[in-house]
C-alpha cells in the first residue's frame, strides 16, 4: 500500500491526531483495494469492520457499550458523538443516521452524508463488526428502492444471534494502538460526562445533523 501512494513513512497517512483532506482518504482506499484485488466498495466494508475492531479493542469497548443496549441504540447515539467529534475536527463532515423501528429484529437504517453516496460501501462493515462486538449479532443488509426523505439511502437491517463458535476472542494490543485508540476515547468520554441530549419517538429524534 504504501509503495501504490509513492510513501516511505506511514505518519503521512495514519497519524490519527491529523485531520486529512478526502482526497487523501480516497487514495488511501483505491490504493488498499488495488493491493487486495477487492473492489471499491468490498474495500470499504473491510475498512468499516477494521475501524470498529480497531477502536473496541484499543480499550474502549466499554465505553462503546454503554453508547446503547441494542443495535438500534447504538446508532441512534452515533449522531449525537458526532456532533462532540465535530469539536475535535472543525473541518469535518459526519454523516447522519435515520433510525426506524420495524419489528424484534429489524429496523429501518437511512444515511445521508455530504459526500453522497461515494463511501457507502463502509456502512455494511461498521453494522457488522459493531453488531459483532458489542451485541454479538449478524446483521442481514438490505438495500430498498424507496429512500427516506432528506436521505440518500435506506436500508433494511436484520439482526439474529451470532453463534457461540463466531463470537469475537479478545486479541493482545500494543501500546501503540492503545494511543491511537484512546484519542477516540477521548471525544467519547466528553459524550458521557456532558450527557447526551434526550430523545424522543420518532425518526426526526434520531437525527442530529452533523
Amino acid at each position: 500500500v504504501m509503495a501504490e501512494l509513492n510513501l516511505e513513512d506511514d505518519a503521512e497517512i495514519l497519524d490519527v491526531a491529523r485531520q486529512y483532506d478526502d482526497a487523501v482518504t480516497v487514495a488511501g482506499v483505491e490504493a488498499v483495494s488495488k493491493v487486495l484485488g477487492a473492489p471499491w466498495d468490498a474495500a470499504l466494508e473491510l475498512y468499516g469492520a477494521h475501524f470498529v475492531a480497531y477502536v473496541y479493542e484499543g480499550g474502549y469497548g466499554r465505553m462503546l457499550r454503554s453508547m446503547g443496549d441494542n443495535l438500534q441504540d447504538f446508532l441512534h447515539n452515533v449522531n449525537h458523538m458526532h456532533q462532540y467529534l465535530e469539536r475535535h475536527f472543525r473541518e469535518s463532515s459526519f454523516p447522519v443516521w435515520g433510525v426506524e423501528p420495524e419489528g424484534p429484529n429489524s429496523f429501518i437504517l437511512s444515511y445521508s452524508s455530504s459526500r453522497g453516496l461515494a463511501l457507502k460501501g463502509i456502512i455494511k462493515g461498521l453494522l457488522s463488526e459493531a453488531a459483532r462486538q458489542l451485541f454479538r449479532q449478524k446483521v442481514d443488509v438490505e438495500e430498498l428502492d424507496e429512500t427516506r426523505a432528506g436521505f440518500l439511502l435506506t436500508l433494511r437491517v436484520v439482526t439474529t444471534a451470532l453463534p457461540e463458535n463466531e463470537w469475537p476472542t479478545p486479541r493482545s494490543v500494543d501500546a501503540e494502538h492503545k494511543k491511537n485508540a484512546s484519542l477516540w476515547h477521548q471525544c467519547l468520554a466528553s459524550v458521557g460526562r456532558t450527557g447526551l441530549p434526550s430523545l424522543t419517538s420518532g425518526v426526526a429524534s434520531s437525527v442530529w445533523t452533523a
